[in-house]
């Protein structure tokens, strides 16, 4: 597929450090309004291209990267530190400050954003992610489930067009997981590219497309439902690819 307006593009990307390969020879689109499930076994690159996206690898911490690559029309390596700050990024353990309020870590991103309208954002967010009962508590007195209900919604402050999520429901009740798939597809209805990755199979389905990682490669495209459609089943399909090694 060529999408020249996508959000990401990466044609044949490796990133290692010696010989050890994060990422290898990974091809991708991303077009915009897509929610684009990344499933892989831990340590198949998941997390690792989710940085690269946010621009948290690079030459400068040690890895050697070869490949074409684009982000929201940017060079993947030459984007400014302003650029890489205006995409969502929502890493595994939600990247919040411990000693501050879940008021104050969206603040205090706000600031670094330099955001317009900054106060009215913030609000904006707390009533769209019913964040009231814990507002003023310290983000190390939360629940995981709280924690990434905060962290979410200071991944979309600066109202991004392009949103990494890596296992943003991990630890969150059914309620608010429904409420936040609620909110990721509004989102993309809107245009905002998502790039999540999950354990959760019946997640699995609530996306569009579905891209497999085993050992830095991309070993399966496709959509969920197609998927499901050869396999006889979505879990079935899943555990295929863990059986012919795909994923390991």
């Amino acid at each position: 597929m060529n999408c020249p307006d996508a959000t990401v593009i990466l044609r044949d990307w490796s990133c290692r450090s010696g010989t050890d390969y994060r990422l290898k020879n990974i091809d991708m689109q991303l077009p915009p309004g897509q929610i684009c499930l990344l499933y892989g076994a831990n340590g198949a690159g998941k997390s690792s291209l989710l940085k690269l996206l946010a621009g948290l690898l690079s030459h400068q911490s040690g890895w050697v990267m070869s490949g074409e690559g684009h982000v929201l029309g940017q060079p993947l390596l030459a984007r400014s530190g302003q650029d890489r700050a205006r995409l969502g990024y929502m890493p595994q353990q939600g990247g919040l400050y411990e000693e501050l309020s879940a008021v104050d870590n969206l603040h205090f991103r706000a600031q670094a954003l330099d955001l317009p309208h900054a106060q009215s954002r913030v609000q904006n967010l707390v009533d769209a992610h019913g964040l009231g009962p814990v507002l003023r508590r310290r983000v190390s007195h939360l629940s995981g489930g709280w924690r990434q209900r905060v962290a979410f919604a200071v991944a979309l402050l600066a109202q991004p067009r392009l949103l990494l999520l890596d296992e943003p429901t991990a630890g969150v009740d059914l309620d608010a997981k429904a409420q936040l798939w609620e909110h990721i597809h509004r989102l993309a209805h809107q245009g905002v590219s998502v790039l999540i990755s999950t354990h959760d199979t019946q997640e699995v389905m609530s996306c569009h497309a579905l891209m497999a990682l085993a050992h830095g490669r991309v070993c399966h495209t496709g959509s969920p439902m197609a998927l499901a459609q050869q396999a006889g089943g979505l879990e079935q399909g899943l555990r295929r690819l863990l059986r012919q090694g795909a994923v390991s």
